[in-house]
């Protein structure tokens, strides 16, 4: 099973050549091979950890703190705490009493890497005043254990229990991108009193994790030989089915042009929400909305009013 898994990774590694984005779809790839070897963790095999750094906050001029966890089964997590701009003058706008006023953000990346590659993704919420908890699940970065659902949201859990228990009166907001925005989207609908969330906010969530990979799967000659095989994934933690009632309001993103993740999984969760759920469309690749001057506009004025 190993050197089946290791072939095949190697393959699709340089098939895909340097676009981190197709080797985390090639990720999903591999959760067949492990349904023909027997695996019994199936879910596992969305994710596709990496556990050095490329850069810490620090290279992008943020002032942070290295934090680690305990989950509830016991693994310690780590995450980034982004409070600040390392050069003071810049920062001198953030009195104490202006920081209590703003909301603080529970950032939930994708599935690939780990909170190096997608730190900039969210790097513009923090120049502009709002802190950012980056969170790295089990098995990425410098967490420990291995990632699997519904594990992961133990994460998910402790880092917003650090938050609410360090700043019981600020407003929480949980924004996700890719995987983690399909993770954003059920942790708001599970934890929302229990953590006093304010608001959601994900890019490019799956409807339906396990569509999704078959969908993957369909766009390379070497996915339609184990596509059969997808079905046999779990549906029970596919963010579809934490639509229903749902407790906060929600900012949904999604590009037409989403080679990864396609469109119609932004809609249908949309159209399952309901009333509560606010919708942007991007441009652009993959969770690339934030590129956007108007599209990060729209998002910080969500974050800030917590409403459409």
């Amino acid at each position: 099973m190993g050197r089946i898994r290791s072939a095949i990774e190697k393959l699709w590694l340089n098939a895909a050549g340097k676009s981190s984005r197709r080797r985390v779809a090639g990720g999903v790839l591999l959760a067949m091979f492990g349904l023909l070897g027997g695996c019994t963790s199936l879910t596992g095999f969305y994710f596709y950890p990496k556990q050095s750094w490329l850069q810490t906050p620090e290279d992008l001029g943020i002032r942070y703190d290295d934090v680690y966890l305990q989950t509830h089964d016991g693994t310690q997590v780590h995450g980034w705490w982004m409070n600040g701009l390392v050069d003071e003058r810049a920062d001198s706008g953030r009195s104490e009493g202006a920081v209590q006023e703003r909301p603080m953000v529970l950032f939930l990346h994708g599935n690939g890497e780990n909170i190096s590659t997608h730190i900039r993704s969210i790097a513009w919420l923090v120049y502009e005043g709002v802190d950012v908890f980056a969170l790295d699940y089990r098995g990425y970065g410098a967490s420990d254990g291995a990632a699997q659902l519904p594990a992961v949201l133990q994460d998910v859990e402790a880092a917003a229990g650090w938050l609410r228990g360090r700043f019981p009166d600020r407003r929480l907001v949980v924004l996700g991108q890719s995987f983690g925005g399909g993770l954003a989207v059920i942790f708001g609908h599970q934890a929302a009193e229990k953590y006093q969330i304010s608001a959601v906010v994900a890019e490019s969530a799956p409807y339906a994790y396990s569509e999704a990979a078959r969908e993957i799967l369909s766009r390379n000659w070497l996915g339609w030989v184990v596509w059969p095989f997808a079905w046999f994934l779990p549906t029970e933690w596919d963010p579809r089915r934490f639509t229903e009632d749902y407790p906060v309001p929600i900012l949904l993103l999604h590009s037409k042009d989403d080679g990864v993740v396609a469109y119609h999984h932004g809609r249908d969760l949309r159209k399952a929400i309901g009333a509560t759920a606010c919708w942007q469309e991007t441009t652009g690749p993959h969770i690339g909305g934030f590129a956007s001057e108007a599209v990060r506009a729209k998002t910080l004025e969500f974050i800030e009013i917590t409403q459409c």
